[in-house]
This record gives C-alpha cells, sequence and structure tokens, in this order.
C-alpha cells in the first residue's frame, strides 16, 4: 500500500467531526456561546431524518443566522452530503458578506466557490466531492450554476432570505408558469437521489402562504439569538419604563429638514462622548448613522445634501462657528448632568474638530453600488460614517457599530410584515452603547411598525404551537397579495382557538377564580402542566403579558364556563361552529365587555372537554394555509 493510499484509508476510517470542531472553535477561541446553534442544528438534523425535504429556519433580523448556516454546512459535509448551494438576495454586498464569513470558517470541508469563479473556471466542480457553491437570485446566475452543476448530487439548498424573490409569484395567474427565479431554485433543488431545501429568514409568513417548494411550516426550526441580541423585545416593548435607548420620534409629512440636522448633530455628540467615556480618544472607535427615507434608486439627494452641507461646514474654517454651536447646545439638551460631569463639552467639541475630516457619507443602493458602499456602511472605518439606503437596506446586511437610525420610510398602503420587519436594521449586538442608540422614526410610522410586529410575533406564537396562521390589520399585511396561493390559503375574521382539553375539579376552579387576571390563571395552569402548549400557546401567553395594561378578560357568562351545547348551529363534539363568531355572540350586549382590549373565553361540551377561544377587539384578519389543518 502506498502513503497515498494509507492516508486515503485512514481519512475513510475517520468519522468527519468539522462541525465539533466549528463548536469548539466558537467556544474556546472566540468566547461565543454555542448552546442555541446546537440546539437548533439537532432540531434540523432531525428533520432530516424525519424525511423532511423543504422547511424554514426561524430566527430574528441580525441574530446570528450566517453563525447557524456555517455550523450546518459543517454538520451536512460530516452527515456526507455532498453539494451545498447557498443562494442570497442579489446584491454584491450581500454576497461578499457571507462569503467572508464562509471563507474564514476554517472547519469548513471545501472551499465555498462563486458563480464568477465558476464562469472563468468550468472544472471547478468535481462529482463526488464536496462543494459550497454561491449564487446571488439572479436569473443569468442561477441558469449557469444549474449547467454547472447538473452532475452534483446529494444536494441541500441553504436559500439565505427565503422569502424574498424565492416565493412564487405567479401562482395565481390564469396561465401559470412559476416566476423564473422560483422555477431555476426548483431546478437547483432536484436531483438524482432527491434534493433538500432549507430557507432561512425571520420573515417566514410568505414562504408558508405561498406554499413555497411546498414547505411544512409544522416541521419549521426555530432558533433562539445570542446571548447579547438587542431585538424586539427590546426595541417594541410596549412598557416605556422597560426602554433602555434612545426614541425620538418625529413628523415626516411635512418633511422639515431640521429633523435630520438635529438627528446627525446627535449622532455627532454621542460618538464623541462614548469615546472619550471609553478611553478611546488616541484609538477612537467608529460608528455610523443609517438614513431610510425612500425606496427608491439615487432618490437620496436631499438628504444627503444636508448631511454633506454639515460635513462640510465642519471641514471648512470659517464656516465652523455656527456648526460648532449648535453642536455645544446639543450637548446640553442629550447629556444628563452626570453625564456632563463625566465628559465636559469641551472636550466632546475638541474630539468632533479633531475628527472632522474622518467623515464619510455612503449611497446604498446605488448605480454606483460596486464601489462596496454597503461593505462599508456596515463596517464603519470612518469616524463619522454616515449610510443613506434604500430596500437594499432591509435585507440580510449586518450593520455592525450602528449608533443611530433615522427613519422616516413611510408608504401610502398598508405595511407588509415581512417588509417592515426586515427594516429593523437596529437589531443585533447593540449591547454596549445600548443606552446611547437612538432611533428617530416617523410617530404613525413607528405605530404600525409596531403592528406589524404584534401580528408577527402572533403569528409566531401560533406557527410554534403547530397552528400556522397569519395576522393581519386593517394597516398591515402579511403578505404581498400576488405571493398568496389562493388555491390553498382561506381567509377569517376574528377568533382564534386551540386544541380541546379534559376539564377537572383544578382547572375549573382555577378558571374562575376572580382573584388571578386571566393571564395569571392560564400561566398557572401551563406550569402545573393541567394544560399543553397546544391548548393555549406560552409565546401567545408572552404577547398578552406585553399588553397587560390593556384591558384583557376572561369571558364566563354568570361566573360559569359556557357551554357548546346552547347554541344550536354548533359542532358539539369538535367545540366548534362553522361561521365562528362564539365570543362576540357570548359578550354581545353586555356591557361590563364593552371595554375589553382581548377576550380569553373558555367552551366546554358535555363530555367534560373544553377548548380556549380568543378574541382581540382590534380589527384583524387570519390567513392560514389549508394544507396544515
Amino acid at each position: 500500500m502506498s502513503m497515498l493510499d494509507q492516508i486515503k484509508q485512514d481519512e475513510k476510517n475517520q468519522k468527519s467531526n468539522s462541525y465539533q470542531r466549528r463548536i469548539s472553535n466558537l467556544s474556546k477561541l472566540q468566547s461565543k456561546e454555542t448552546k442555541h446553534i446546537e440546539a437548533a442544528i439537532d432540531e434540523i438534523m432531525n428533520r432530516l431524518k424525519e424525511k423532511e425535504k423543504s422547511f424554514i429556519v426561524y430566527g430574528e433580523p441580525q441574530s446570528g443566522k450566517t453563525e447557524l448556516m456555517l455550523a450546518l454546512a459543517c454538520k451536512l459535509f460530516d452527515e456526507n452530503f455532498e453539494t451545498i448551494f447557498v443562494i442570497m438576495n442579489d446584491n454584491v454586498s450581500l454576497e461578499d458578506q457571507n462569503y467572508d464569513r464562509f471563507v474564514d470558517c476554517g472547519e469548513l470541508e471545501a472551499s465555498p466557490i462563486r458563480f464568477q469563479e465558476l464562469k472563468e473556471d468550468g472544472l471547478a466542480l468535481i462529482p463526488g466531492q464536496k462543494n459550497v457553491i454561491f449564487c446571488r437570485k439572479n436569473g443569468n446566475n442561477l441558469r449557469e450554476i444549474l449547467e454547472r452543476s447538473r452532475k452534483l448530487k446529494k444536494r441541500v439548498v441553504l436559500d439565505d432570505e427565503a422569502d424574498f424573490a424565492s416565493p412564487d409569484i405567479n401562482i395565481n395567474k390564469p396561465e401559470y408558469n412559476p416566476s423564473t427565479i422560483n422555477d431555476l431554485i426548483s431546478k437547483l433543488i432536484k436531483s438524482e437521489d432527491g434534493g433538500i431545501y432549507i430557507g432561512v429568514t425571520a420573515t417566514p409568513g410568505r414562504c408558508d402562504l405561498n406554499n413555497t417548494f411546498q414547505n411544512n411550516a409544522k416541521k419549521w426550526v426555530f432558533v433562539d439569538p445570542y446571548p447579547n441580541y438587542i431585538g424586539r423585545k427590546d426595541f417594541f416593548d410596549n412598557n416605556t419604563k422597560n426602554q433602555k435607548f434612545n426614541l425620538k420620534t418625529i413628523s415626516s409629512h411635512h418633511d422639515n429638514p431640521k429633523n435630520l440636522e438635529n438627528a446627525i448633530y446627535r449622532f455627532l455628540v454621542k460618538n464623541a462622548y462614548l469615546n472619550i467615556k471609553n478611553g478611546k480618544e488616541d484609538h477612537p472607535e467608529a460608528y455610523s448613522m443609517l438614513i431610510h427615507n425612500s425606496g427608491k434608486k439615487d432618490d437620496h439627494s436631499e438628504e444627503r445634501k444636508i448631511v454633506q452641507r454639515i460635513v462640510n461646514k465642519l471641514k471648512k474654517d470659517g464656516e465652523d462657528d455656527k456648526i460648532f454651536e449648535s453642536l455645544r447646545k446639543t450637548c446640553c439638551n442629550i447629556l444628563t448632568e452626570e453625564e456632563r460631569n463625566k465628559v465636559k463639552e469641551l472636550e466632546i467639541l475638541r474630539f468632533i474638530y479633531k475628527n472632522k475630516d474622518k467623515t464619510k457619507v455612503l449611497i446604498i443602493n446605488s448605480k454606483k453600488e460596486n464601489l462596496g458602499h454597503s461593505k462599508i456602511a456596515a463596517n464603519p472605518k470612518m469616524q463619522f460614517t454616515f449610510a443613506l439606503g434604500g430596500n437594499i437596506i432591509s435585507r440580510g446586511l449586518t450593520f455592525n457599530n450602528l449608533l443611530s437610525f433615522y427613519f422616516t420610510r413611510t408608504v401610502k398602503g398598508k405595511y407588509v410584515h415581512n417588509t417592515y420587519i426586515q427594516r429593523a436594521r437596529m437589531f443585533g449586538d447593540r449591547s454596549k452603547y445600548l443606552e446611547h442608540f437612538e432611533l428617530c422614526v416617523d410617530k404613525e410610522l413607528l405605530g404600525w411598525w409596531k403592528d406589524c410586529f404584534k401580528r408577527h410575533e402572533m403569528s409566531l406564537a401560533h406557527t410554534k404551537a403547530q397552528h400556522p396562521i397569519w395576522f393581519e390589520s386593517k394597516r398591515t399585511k402579511a403578505a404581498d397579495s400576488r405571493s398568496i396561493n389562493k388555491d390553498c390559503t382561506v381567509n377569517e375574521q376574528g377568533e382564534m382557538k386551540w386544541d380541546k382539553f379534559k376539564l377537572n375539579d383544578e382547572i375549573v376552579r382555577t378558571l374562575k377564580d376572580l382573584t388571578k387576571s386571566p393571564i395569571e390563571r392560564i400561566n398557572y395552569l401551563l406550569e402545573n402542566e393541567l394544560i399543553q402548549e397546544v391548548n393555549f400557546p406560552r409565546f401567545m401567553l408572552k404577547i398578552l403579558k406585553q399588553n397587560e395594561t390593556n384591558n384583557i378578560m376572561m369571558v364566563l357568562p354568570k361566573d360559569e364556563i359556557r357551554t357548546i351545547h346552547t347554541l344550536k348551529d354548533a359542532n358539539y363534539d369538535e367545540i366548534t361552529r362553522d361561521r365562528g363568531g362564539l365570543i362576540q355572540a357570548t359578550v354581545n350586549a353586555i356591557s361590563q365587555y364593552d371595554n375589553a382590549q382581548d377576550l380569553i373565553m373558555p367552551i366546554k361540551n358535555d363530555k367534560n372537554q373544553c377548548r380556549f377561544y380568543y378574541k382581540s377587539m382590534e380589527e384583524y384578519k387570519i390567513i392560514r394555509n389549508t394544507k396544515h389543518f
């Protein structure tokens, strides 16, 4: 046996463990928490053992999904998959960001290959060997990849931002042909030995309602964020006492340039303050300000003029007096007395003056995107970095050291959940400076933005509890209409219900205990395992807890659990009524429920079975995929 044969035999006998090496590297060398990654990978591998061919992995915006994908790629190779396609939005900067992360992953048992490399070297892909292939969701790119990879087997498609471009937007057209990107990805998944599709996104509703690649919403994997993650619960907590960041609400209807000017001054002052407070005057840390006013390419000229005018006056002698006087006033307005005692105004102004030439004003999503503006904005090197962006900022890009987000991107129609949830670019690891982070946002937009997240969280709660349904309100939409597959979805109004459970004396006593709030009663039943999460989801309970300042009431007519047999048109065994409206029929004309915001009603049958119904008195609609019911 030759030395090479011996090496081959040794490698064959030794089971690959690149995944464990990756986890060890993250844990020991990089000092990162890995429990949430390991739990998610275990769930994903269970789905594959269950022969699931298409499902979604959910994680909040900027919550570490790329790190998960790296670990997953290592695990897939350990499990003898050969070909991993990593597809993402058609943006060079986003591809750069993901590709660089994969290249830096030393445990990955294959060198990542880009579409461009395959065009230059048609021999780069070898059947039977491990390959990681990067491709943007671009028709020409995908066609080329399909041709070059036709002999590759044991495929897995990892679809980053799976709800963007991948769903079939032609699904409801009379003369049906799948949309181009959807069709090409579908072909990419398929191979002689079958293929796996794993979509990764923070907004999965569109994938379910579109029935994208026949993904099974009951088999989705939900990933917890990393420990220092700052996300929805931090930025959209209805209890303002818990607010740890700086929220500035403005009215953008009259487009007053002073709003943006003042936000820029606050960014300059906070930038300086943080560096001085942290003792980094000699080697300061750069921060960025993100400005998102429009969704159109190159439609940022007015905002750029405002930013550039201030930057120019900072730099030009003779014109900086007024600017620095404005900055001095800003110090007085935004810094507490304690902060001004720690860092003097003169020190802050001196820092800004000293670093006035270290500025960068970047337009993202423009025709000059090949200059890499997105990449520079995402990892600021200049002390005062300003990024003015359109829709691209809403998808995938992680903005490190983002200190200020100026957001006035309103719409005339409805706010689509996936679009506006993805625009929460302030999410991420802001823990070191959260108290100094500023979100400056249109007041009306903030209200509907919160509503998007509320409906989104309610939807996720039900999906986690194996009841995938999606909520809309009068100004928010679960997904754009053309993506919702009308052949397998239905619209419903009003009430929600969960699985039946068996009543016993303790459950009855708890439900009728008026000394406890409805939330406390249900929480007691869950904590003591008298009911299960399929009977009332814990995540739904958390959502209601956040709104507990509103009037949440439990419907108990005459302090008793209602029985379904008083209704002639009901299904007594299932405790349902086809036309719905059980709560409304019960509370109608009863004044004690007039001011209720949320209503929870237990209702039973003569078999001692019970089911919870829930109704919000706000106007909303439910959409569900009938394939799951």
